[in-house]
C-alpha cells in the first residue's frame, strides 16, 4: 500500500478581476516505492465560475488505483478536502460535488484532483427563509447562506421588485475559507403580497433567489382569536376516539367468525392475541381521550379575557311570550300558563322567546345562562326584530343567531341545521358576543371548552339582544347566572 498526500494552497491576487493562483505541491510518503510525483512548476490559474485540473500524476507511470490519496488546503493537515482509498471517496462536506478524480486516471498513475467553479468562485447555498417571531402586527423573518467566495452581499425585495431596507443584515463570517451570510426583517401586514431574499456576489453578476408568499395567517390573531382555534380541535379528537372505537368493535367481529373455524388450540392463541391487541386499543383511545382533556380546555389567559366583558343581564318582561312566566328578579323564566299580558310591538306574538333588557352596538359582551337539567331550550343572540307578532323564523337570515337543545338533541338553528357533539351538552351555557368581529361564540362553562360560533357579516346596524327561548317541555327555570369572576 502506497500512501500520497497533496496540498493545495489559494493565493488570491486580485478579487476585482475574478482571479485565482492555486499553488500545488504533491508530497509522497516514501513507502520503498521508486517513483515521484510530477507537478506544475508554475502556479495553475483559474477564472471564476472554470472548471479547472489540478495536475499530478506518477513518474514512471503506474497505477495509484491501491494507492490511498488525500489533498489538503495549504495548512488544513487535520481536515482533508478529500480523499481517495480502495475504490472510496472521501470529500468534506464543504467540497461536497465541487472537487472530484478519475477514476480511469488512477489507473495510468494520474491523481490530479478536479475543481469545478474554481476555488476562487464558491456560488453558495439557495438562501432559506424562516420565521423568527410574530405577533399580532407584524412578523420577523431571517434568512441565510452558506459557502461563498469570496465575501456576499444579501438584501431583501418586495413583490415589486424594491429592496426593503428597513433589513438587518449581519456580517459576513467565515469559516475553512468559506463564508455564511444571514439577514433579519420585519414586516407589517402592509406587505402581505410577498417578499424574496436574495443572496448574490457583490458585483451582482451571480445571484440565488429564494421568495415566499405572506398571509395573513401568519400573523398571530387576538388571545380570543388563539382559543377559537385551540377549542376548533374538538370535534377532530371526538371523530378520532370514535374511529379507534370503531377498530376495535370490527377487529372483535373479525375474530369471532374466524374462531368458528379453528382447532381449539388455534382459538386459544387467537384470544391471547386479541387480548392483547385489544388493549393496545383501549390504551390507545385513553391516550386520546386524554389528549381531547387537555387539547380541548381553553386556557385560563383566554377565558379571563371572556368573564372581563360579562354583562349583568335580565330579561325584559314586555317583550316576552303570553306562555313565558319572568320572575320577579328579572334573572329567571320559565314555561307557564297562557297570559293575559297587554299586547305591544315589543312582545312575541308567535315565537315562544324573551329578550333581554339591554341591547348593544358594539363591543364585546359575555353573559352565562343555567339550564339545569331541561331537555328543551334555546339560547343564543337576536336583531331588534321589526314586527315581533309575525311568525318568522328563528334563523340567521332573520337576524337570530342560536343552538338549542330539542328532544336531547344539540344543534344549531338555522334552516341547514348543524347536530353538535353531545358530550358538549352544557348546565351552564356561556355566549360570548363580539360585534366589532361579527362573531358570537357558545361554551361549555363546566369544561371550559367552545361548542359552536356563528358569523352575521351582513347583519344591519340594529341593536343585538341576548336571546332565549324555553321551548315547550321545558320543565325548569331558564336562569341567567351573575357576572362570573375571573380565574386566579
Amino acid at each position: 500500500m502506497f500512501t500520497l498526500r497533496c496540498i493545495m494552497g489559494p493565493l488570491i491576487q486580485d478579487v476585482r478581476f475574478q482571479t485565482i493562483l492555486v499553488l500545488l505541491t504533491c508530497l509522497p510518503v516514501p513507502n520503498n516505492a521508486a517513483f515521484n510525483l510530477v507537478v506544475p512548476s508554475e502556479p495553475v490559474i483559474g477564472f471564476e465560475g472554470d472548471d479547472i485540473i489540478l495536475p499530478c500524476r506518477l513518474s514512471p507511470q503506474n497505477s495509484a488505483a491501491h494507492m490511498s490519496v488525500t489533498w489538503f488546503r495549504e495548512g488544513q493537515f487535520t481536515s482533508p478536502l478529500y480523499g481517495f482509498d480502495n475504490g472510496k471517496e472521501n470529500v468534506r462536506q464543504d467540497y461536497t460535488g465541487r472537487v472530484n478524480m478519475s477514476t480511469q486516471g488512477l489507473e495510468r498513475g494520474d491523481v490530479s484532483l478536479g475543481a469545478e467553479g474554481s476555488a476562487a468562485g464558491w456560488k453558495g447555498s439557495v438562501p432559506r427563509i424562516s420565521m423568527a417571531t410574530r405577533n399580532e402586527t407584524f412578523i420577523q423573518l431571517s434568512c441565510s447562506s452558506e459557502f461563498w467566495y469570496p465575501e456576499p452581499h444579501m438584501l431583501w425585495l418586495d413583490h415589486r421588485g424594491q429592496e426593503v431596507t428597513s433589513a438587518q443584515t449581519e456580517e459576513a463570517r467565515q469559516s475553512r475559507d468559506l463564508f455564511s451570510i444571514s439577514s433579519r426583517v420585519k414586516l407589517g401586514k402592509e406587505r402581505l403580497q410577498g417578499i424574496s431574499c436574495v443572496a448574490m456576489s457583490h458585483d451582482r453578476k451571480y445571484r440565488l433567489e429564494s421568495a415566499m408568499k405572506v398571509t395573513e395567517g401568519f400573523y398571530l390573531g387576538s388571545v380570543v382569536d388563539r382559543g377559537y382555534i385551540s377549542a376548533g380541535l374538538i370535534p377532530f379528537f371526538l371523530t378520532l376516539v370514535s374511529i379507534s372505537a370503531s377498530a376495535v368493535y370490527t377487529l372483535v367481529q373479525r375474530r369471532h367468525v374466524k374462531k368458528r373455524l379453528m382447532s381449539l388450540g388455534e382459538r386459544q392463541a387467537e384470544v391471547n392475541e386479541a387480548k392483547e391487541e385489544g388493549a393496545s386499543y383501549i390504551n390507545s383511545i385513553k391516550k386520546n381521550e386524554e389528549l381531547f382533556e387537555i387539547t380541548g380546555k381553553i386556557p385560563d389567559s383566554v377565558w379571563n379575557l371572556m368573564v372581563e366583558c360579562a354583562e349583568e343581564v335580565t330579561f325584559d318582561p314586555d317583550t316576552a311570550h303570553n306562555c313565558l312566566h319572568i320572575l320577579e328578579d328579572h334573572t329567571s323564566v320559565k314555561c307557564g300558563q297562557v297570559g293575559t299580558g297587554q299586547s305591544t310591538n315589543k312582545r312575541f306574538g308567535k315565537v315562544q322567546c324573551v329578550l333581554g333588557k339591554t341591547g348593544y352596538t358594539s363591543g364585546r359582551h359575555y353573559w352565562e345562562v343555567g339550564l339545569g337539567n331541561n331537555t328543551q331550550w334555546s339560547v343564543g343572540v337576536a336583531q331588534d326584530p321589526e314586527n315581533r307578532g309575525s311568525d318568522n323564523s328563528i334563523r340567521p337570515d332573520n337576524g337570530y343567531w342560536s343552538i338549542c337543545l330539542e328532544d336531547g338533541t344539540l344543534r344549531t338553528v338555522e334552516e341547514s341545521l348543524t347536530v353538535l357533539p353531545s358530550e358538549l351538552k352544557p348546565a351552564t351555557l356561556g355566549v360570548f358576543l363580539d360585534i366589532d368581529k361579527q362573531r358570537v361564540a357558545f361554551f361549555n362553562v363546566e369544561k371550559r371548552c367552545h361548542i359552536h360560533s356563528f358569523s352575521f357579516s351582513e347583519r344591519s346596524t340594529k341593536e343585538l339582544f341576548p336571546f332565549f327561548g324555553p321551548l315547550t317541555g321545558c320543565k325548569e327555570e331558564l336562569r341567567i347566572i351573575p357576572p362570573p369572576s375571573s380565574l386566579e
